[in-house]
């Protein structure tokens, strides 16, 4: 799921409508709660373990909160590879259950356990980045600052590129 299908959802405690959710919080790689706003612009939070549902309105079951566990996550923050070469801006996180897999730098995917977040997200020495196009032809198949992923190994292989995919992120 997306973090960013989260915002402006109603949130409801399965029949009554309780407010709107305008934030998310996440403690380390899980997402722990939903600050939300009812209709008095009232702000309070949802522990994210009692959400039952996010199809449609978000569900979910317990009390509300007080206050927030965790920090907010925001997305636009800029995003840096280990050496400060600019990747782009954060444009989405994605999380299974309540734990955060994936973020984006625009289009290029990166792998939470990679990343280090604070006023910047920042990318790993350990992530293996291509430090160039990998092409085939005149034909651009893997973009510059693509950390290899098995799924980007696979496709590599796949085309015929393994070897200049390997040798290009070193």
């Amino acid at each position: 799921m997306k973090v960013s299908v989260l915002y402006g959802k109603k949130i409801t405690d399965g029949k009554k409508l309780k407010g709107y959710v305008i934030g998310v919080n996440a403690n380390g790689n899980r997402i722990t709660t939903l600050a939300c706003a009812d209709k008095d612009e009232n702000i309070f939070y949802a522990d994210f373990k009692n959400v039952n549902s996010v199809r449609g309105n978000v569900t979910f079951g317990g009390e509300c909160r007080e206050s927030a566990d965790g920090e907010p996550i925001r997305l636009g923050k800029p995003v840096f590879d280990c050496g400060g070469g600019f990747l782009g801006a954060l444009s989405e996180i994605t999380y299974e259950g309540d734990k955060i897999t994936c973020l984006y730098a625009d289009k290029i995917k990166l792998d939470y356990a990679d990343t280090v977040i604070g006023d910047a997200v920042l990318i790993r020495n350990t992530a293996r980045i291509l430090k160039s196009d990998v092409k085939k032809g005149n034909r651009t198949i893997i973009k510059r600052g693509t950390p290899l992923t098995p799924e980007i190994m696979q496709k590599a292989e796949s085309i015929g590129e393994y070897v200049q995919a390997s040798l290009k992120c070193l």
